[in-house]
């Protein structure tokens, strides 16, 4: 039996688009709204306005390029003064609508209500990006087929038998596609394209990130809400690195060998 472990240097050998920097792009342009708001957190794009209102310039900086380069390791790493930023408008918001308009005219309910519940919402932003993730696996593994490497590393090519058997940290199904290798011979740790109760879950590995944010001084309610979202995206975002490697122990000792076959 040979068994092999496959990340994503073995798609990019088969000329499929699925760097990370790949899925900013695909994110950027499917869900621009979404996208925006997930670099604002990080304390990355420069802010700008022009007719249509503000917006983020995404220039490829050395920081842009850096998230999304180690993408799951940096998504625990939000920007502390994007936080504190919230905490203070809300309170600029406050301030103004009880102080500086109370006497002179009624303020405007729907301005406050916009300013207010823009930065109180936070936005829901874990389901879109977890979405957009989906979307982006999916739209490779649907548009676009892998393609035969143009170098070939041993040993692993060719696969020797039936009695090889796959770890794939990847989500696409170029195994399947290029090789004809069974499904019972491959196991997707992080979920697989096409498959609705195993779909393509990522995640960063900071189980203190959530604790950290949870420090941070608050003051009232409304600063105690902000804290516990952000707190909570950071917990949803955490890959639950024991159940994969759970899994992943129990397909390697359910492997059924057939001694018929080559070794």
């Amino acid at each position: 039996m040979k068994l092999y472990y496959i990340g994503n240097g073995f798609d990019l050998a088969h000329n499929l688009p699925t760097r990370y920097l790949d899925f900013k792009e695909y994110f950027k342009t499917n869900y621009p709204e979404y996208y925006y708001r997930f670099i604002e957190m990080y304390g990355l794009g420069e802010i700008h306005s022009d007719y249509n209102g503000p917006y983020y310039d995404d220039s490829e900086s050395e920081e842009i390029i850096e998230l999304w380069m180690d993408f799951e390791n940096t998504l625990s790493k939000i920007d502390s003064s994007f936080i504190y930023n919230k905490l203070g408008t809300i309170q600029e918001t406050r301030d103004l609508t009880k102080s500086e308009f109370e006497g002179i005219f009624d303020p405007d309910p729907a301005w406050y209500n916009d300013v207010y519940v823009e930065n109180m919402n936070l936005y829901e932003l874990y389901k879109p990006l977890q979405k957009a993730f989906i979307s982006w696996i999916e739209s490779i593994e649907k548009n676009i087929f892998p393609t035969k490497p143009d170098k070939q590393p041993k040993p692993f090519y060719p696969i020797p038998n039936n009695n090889s058997f796959f770890v794939v940290f990847n989500y696409t199904h170029t195994l399947q596609k290029m090789y004809n290798i069974d499904n019972s011979h491959i196991f997707y740790p992080h979920g697989e394209a096409g498959n609705p109760k195993e779909y393509p879950k990522f995640g960063h590995g900071d189980s203190s990130a959530s604790e950290q944010i949870e420090a941070l001084e608050t003051y009232d309610d409304d600063s105690h809400y902000i804290i516990d979202w952000i707190s909570q995206y950071v917990s949803e975002t955490q890959k639950n690195v024991e159940d994969y490697l759970w899994d992943t122990s129990n397909f390697l000792e359910n492997i059924e060998i057939n001694d018929d076959e080559e070794s």
